[in-house]
């Protein structure tokens, strides 16, 4: 498990070339593109231990 400091839950993380660090910021773009293409929605929220939490919604499982 890796610990940090987690995100801000104002951060614009899925914006194309967004980046806290030395990376290219598009991983969390492509997340929040395929979520939408699915027809989901995908959300930046706090976990319970303090670090960033993403809440997908209108998933539909499969058995």
């Amino acid at each position: 498990m890796i610990d940090g400091i987690g995100i801000a839950a104002s951060a614009a993380v899925f914006g194309m070339g967004e980046s806290a660090g030395e990376g290219t910021g598009i991983g969390l773009a492509v997340v929040w593109q395929v979520a939408r293409a699915r027809g989901w929605s995908v959300e930046l929220a706090e976990s319970e231990r303090g670090g960033a939490r993403f809440e997908f919604a209108g998933v539909e499982l499969i058995e």
